[in-house]
């Protein structure tokens, strides 16, 4: 063999073999665990060819025409052919696929065109030239004769099943106009990388496009919000959902993947840098639907590409009294006091100390030198200490229009926190603001409450890395502002107005389990509770009573208060992931 051949062969064995083998170990550690635990989720959970021919011999109540709307630009005909191949293949038959293609490649239109001649439910449009992607789909939408319109890219494919599953979500919620799924990647390996997604999250939604695929509505509300606008390309759906969702009658997840998202070196799903002109677009989305909310409202760059932050200013920056339940431990309580002085942010401070059997002089000193500065206040809790009952206490001494249930261990380090949990707090929809607390090494302690994790509540991403460690799942819930079920009261901010109104704390918990079952409280009563990244906070957890054993009754009511969310999962937490870890792994 000549050299030439032998460096042929090296070369071909490194792009085949080599790339191939680096490319799935590169999955296998994308995704906690690997591809092959997906794989497993996969053949347990997804319907086998049995249930899918079930599927297609059966009759739903109602059978909504669903329209696929797919925009086309130059699509390579590979990917157009499972494109379309993909929605033939839909178990339930009353749908049609809306092609509005502005290529200018001859081949990829030939192979559309082709396709459109082999299924009567396929309409292939021509445009004479390129609109952008939302007014080509708009394009598309204007000759589709669908009740429902459900969004395909052209390059990505759909689950089999996901008509079927569109349709009997349309069925089982007769109120609802609005849809959407799980989803996930595809490349020429296969499938990897689960979006599992939360129920309806209006702040998630602002922060990143959660939703994304696969999203339908029906026509009513499509037309009623404006459909697709020019001038968003690039985030022209997450625009879309930001306005459908706020005018909904009713908004369904299906925590099913039904949509497989094209991976390739062009496309966002195999590069996020791949369309950087998105990440602007996104930007004035999230901009405008802020500015829907509150006229003062503006939006800003998120933690990473595609993320944003949606910003709420004060006319006037309200007072906060800062409650601390104390026994001794000044070397925990000063620096508590200090740190968050420091950060106040021309914010109106008060702090009120509820002292409880502390023993030392000097910690009566400090209390004497605290409120002759007119800084704070000491209030006594008699008797047996009783976490929520000592919060009360303060609760009810308060003087500000926000309160910040804070814990002595808990150290401000950075400025900027006290705003990120004000301007939410302040929002007429929203109950408890939670911020990211970390751990004395740096690793996450807090950043948000899973209802049923670990079989009580937990909290999600618990020791790893402040950035969530480089996992998507992790990745999204660390650093964005979303909605939780509940944060810890470790460092809680709630207006006083809704405190008082969801009746305070549960003082039948006395050391644990009352900031979760108050945050539920605030949920029945419907307001949003909220976790903030922006405000971030060290905290030494449990320092100062490690030594209280947690009562055997505290578990019991906690129990009794997680019920429905033990028996179905928190709906801000997927119901696709294994609830016995902390970490978002897939569910097995």
């Amino acid at each position: 063999m000549e050299l030439r051949d032998i460096k042929k062969a090296w070369r071909s064995l490194q792009s085949d073999g080599f790339a191939a083998t680096a490319k799935k170990a590169a999955r296998k550690l994308k995704y906690g665990g690997g591809g092959g635990q997906y794989a497993a989720f996969i053949q347990k959970y997804e319907p086998a060819e049995a249930e899918l021919a079930l599927q297609r011999k059966s009759r739903l109540e109602k059978m909504p025409k669903i329209s696929f709307l797919c925009p086309a630009y130059n699509t390579k005909p590979e990917f157009a052919k499972a494109m379309v191949k993909s929605v033939i293949a839909q178990t339930y038959p009353n749908w049609e696929l809306v092609t509005a293609d502005a290529g200018q490649e001859k081949a990829c239109s030939d192979v559309l065109r082709e396709l459109s001649r082999t299924d009567r439910r396929i309409q292939y449009l021509r445009l004479e030239g390129n609109l952008g992607i939302a007014l080509n789909t708009a394009a598309a939408a204007a000759i589709a004769t669908g009740e429902i319109l459900a969004f395909l890219d052209h390059d990505d494919t759909l689950a089999p099943f996901a008509a079927f599953e569109l349709a009997k979500a349309a069925n089982e919620h007769e109120d609802a106009d609005f849809f959407y799924s799980d989803e996930d990647k595809v490349d020429n390996l296969g499938r990897f990388d689960p979006h599992f997604k939360p129920e309806w999250s209006p702040d998630t939604l602002k922060s990143y496009n959660y939703i994304t695929h696969l999203m339908a509505m029906t026509r009513p509300l499509y037309e009623r919000c404006g459909g697709m606008r020019p001038g968003f390309d690039g985030s022209q759906d997450h625009d879309l959902a930001l306005r459908a969702t706020e005018l909904s009658k009713g908004i369904v997840h299906i925590p099913k993947v039904l949509y497989h998202w094209r991976a390739h070196k062009g496309s966002v799903a195999g590069n996020g840098a791949a369309k950087a002109y998105a990440n602007d677009a996104g930007l004035k989305a999230v901009a405008c639907a802020a500015k829907r909310e509150n006229e003062s409202a503006f939006a800003e760059q998120g933690l990473f590409k595609n993320s944003y932050r949606a910003r709420y200013p004060f006319a006037k920056k309200p007072k906060v009294s800062v409650i601390i339940p104390n026994k001794d431990k000044l070397d925990l309580l000063r620096p508590c006091v200090r740190t968050v002085s420091a950060t106040k942010e021309e914010f109106g401070l008060e702090f009120i100390i509820v002292e409880n059997g502390s023993e030392k002089p000097e910690t009566f000193e400090y209390y004497q030198k605290l409120e002759e500065s007119g800084d704070g206040r000491v209030v006594r809790f008699e008797g047996d200490f009783n976490y929520s009952a000592a919060n009360n206490l303060g609760a009810r001494s308060a003087s500000g229009g926000l309160l910040l249930f804070l814990n002595n261990d808990v150290q401000a380090t950075e400025p900027g926190w006290l705003t990120a949990m004000a301007e939410h707090a302040k929002r007429p929809t929203i109950g408890a603001v939670g911020a990211k607390l970390l751990f004395g090494d740096g690793g996450i302690q807090h950043a948000g409450v899973a209802v049923g994790l670990k079989g009580w509540a937990d909290h999600v991403c618990a020791g790893l890395p402040v950035d969530g460690g480089g996992r998507f799942a992790c990745s999204h819930l660390v650093n964005t502002v979303r909605n939780v079920s509940a944060v810890t009261g470790a460092c809680m901010m709630v207006e006083k107005s809704k405190f008082d109104v969801a009746g305070e704390f549960d003082e039948r918990f006395i050391l644990c389990g009352s900031d979760v079952e108050f945050c539920l409280r605030l949920l029945s009563l419907g307001f949003l509770n909220v976790y903030t990244p922006f405000a971030c906070l060290k905290h030494l957890e449990s320092v100062t009573r490690k030594d209280s054993p947690i009562p055997q009754s505290d578990f019991a009511r906690s129990k009794k208060a997680y019920g429905p969310y033990l028996a179905e999962g928190d709906p801000y937490y997927s119901a696709n992931y294994d609830y016995q870890s902390k970490i978002p792994r897939i569910k097995r």
